[in-house]
């Protein structure tokens, strides 16, 4: 089982025999299809912030106290584990790979903590 990130305008380019999607967003597109796990989202609070002021620094310290800091993220893993049934994992929010987004501070955050090897998924 692997680990990716990825955003929700390639969603559909994912097989879902083979990935399951997890958003990891307050919201979701319409028409989404995949696993929602609201625990990894960021509050709004964080967000109307973030969207007054463009701070990263202060966005990142927030989303690593507020919300990964605040939750029990094996319990959360495995809830996705057990539903992902052996497909590979890939957590979904709004953002392009390029751009400021709290699935990339995620992705660090398991990797540092739990050398889970996530990336985000490069399509070819």
């Amino acid at each position: 089982m692997a680990y990716f990130t990825s955003y929700y305008a390639r969603s559909r380019a994912f097989d879902p025999s083979r990935f399951l999607l997890v958003s990891i967003s307050r919201g979701v597109p319409a028409g989404w299809f995949g696993y929602h796990v609201w625990e990894f989202a960021p509050s709004s609070s964080i967000l109307y912030q973030y969207r007054d002021t463009r701070d990263d620094a202060t966005y990142m310290l927030r989303y690593k106290n507020e919300v990964l800091n605040n939750r029990d993220i094996l319990s959360i893993l495995r809830r996705i584990q057990m539903a992902a049934n052996g497909r590979d994992i890939v957590f979904m929010c709004f953002e392009g790979p390029d751009k400021f987004c709290h699935r990339h501070l995620l992705a660090a955050y398991l990797n540092f903590h739990y050398n889970l090897g996530v990336s985000e998924f490069q399509f070819s």
